[in-house]
């Protein structure tokens, strides 16, 4: 186990580092600086990261950022001897940007607390750093020539009910099979889609693909696709999927496309109408990564939404966190209510599974009940 400890107090780091070795066998690295400590995550892959707040050359908020832009995803304790609600501040803005936090503590931090960080964030997996120097970068030309190419394979992940453990559908999930290269995962092709413009054409890609994989499925079973908020600004996007689908005899209640909550904080008419015509045609619309964005129930509302998927985030920090554990039952509610269908996603072990399946999810899709897979 990897962590860094981020503080300008020499005491504090000796005395964090004595008492973390007592509890956990671990590779221990400390910074005083904010500027040490961003060379540091960049070079290792640490599973957890105790960060002050009042830091001599900065602080612990732009430290935050900083982790922000280089996704960092394992676990994060904020630790501090500045006012509670500060503290509590800084911990909803870190969830707010998607960063791991499990314990936001008020210094000195006791040797119970220190315990249970260390328990905390072993739930977070491990994620293993690619060399930025060494990770290779592809042409938008290139990726665009792969997609006509049909060098885009499709792993499609299980999502299970939590009643009797049965698969009803599946998310289809992009590979690109380079010729040289061998499989590439999306983190090397989708960020420069992403930046061109150009996601729609993977879409149809993953879209076609599926059609070719069809006669594996069973009719019951639906497949769901991710799209952008900038794909359901094109006014022939219903059109094209319906044609797509029509022409191939596919049914159109098998196809559930799912958009990122974030991306529909201001949906325009030419989102609405295309969301519209997808429900009118059948088509199901899932809003993805729920609780990460700003204007959540808005949406819910406003939006002929079927299906709602957990952020991972919330149900992996179910077990961890009060505040998760509330944000997760108020979405249940929620969904109970207005008769939406609830998935958790990220659900990796069998505490989680438990969890979720008690609170009354609908469905569960993770590691734990099923991995992506070709067909």
């Amino acid at each position: 186990m990897k962590i860094l400890i981020l503080d300008d107090s020499e005491i504090e780091l000796l005395v964090l580092e004595r008492k973390l070795k007592a509890i956990v066998q671990c590779e221990i690295f400390m910074a005083n600086r904010v500027e040490h400590a961003i060379k540091l995550v960049e070079e290792y892959d640490f599973n957890l990261i105790i960060c002050d707040l009042s830091i001599a050359d900065s602080d612990g908020m732009l430290f935050i950022s900083k982790l922000e832009s280089m996704r960092y995803e394992n676990a994060l304790c904020i630790a501090s001897g500045l006012d509670e609600e500060v503290i509590s501040l800084v911990e909803r803005t870190a969830i707010s940007m998607n960063i791991n936090v499990v314990f936001s503590l008020k210094k000195p931090i006791t040797d119970e607390q220190l315990s249970e960080l260390v328990s905390r964030s072993k739930y977070f997996k491990k994620h293993t750093k690619v060399n930025k120097k060494d990770a290779k970068i592809y042409s938008i030309e290139r990726i665009l020539e792969g997609l006509k190419n049909d060098e885009i394979l499709l792993a499609y992940q299980p999502k299970c009910s939590f009643d009797d453990g049965k698969v009803y559908g599946y998310e289809a999930l992009a590979r690109w099979q380079h010729p040289q290269d061998g499989i590439i995962y999306p983190g090397g092709f989708i960020p420069q889609l992403e930046k061109e413009g150009e996601t729609l054409a993977l879409f149809y890609a993953m879209l076609d693909g599926y059609i070719k994989d069809s006669i594996g499925f069973s009719d019951d079973k639906t497949v769901s696709f991710n799209i952008t908020a900038a794909d359901l600004e094109r006014e022939d996007f219903a059109s094209t999927v319906s044609d797509m689908l029509s022409i191939n005899n596919i049914n159109y209640s098998n196809i559930i496309i799912e958009i990122t909550e974030s991306q529909v904080f201001h949906p325009t008419s030419t989102m609405m109408k295309n969301i519209a015509r997808l429900r009118i045609l059948g088509l199901g619309v899932s809003l993805d990564d729920f609780g990460t964005g700003y204007s959540s129930f808005v949406n819910l509302v406003n939006l002929p939404f079927t299906e709602l998927k957990i952020d991972k985030k919330f149900v992996q920090g179910y077990l961890l966190s009060a505040k998760f554990k509330e944000v997760i039952e108020l979405i249940v509610t929620l969904c109970h209510k207005t008769g939406i269908k609830s998935v958790a996603e990220g659900v990796e072990t069998e505490e989680q599974f438990k969890a979720m399946k008690a609170l009354g999810i609908d469905y569960c899709q993770g590691y734990f009940t099923g991995r992506p897979m070709f067909r």
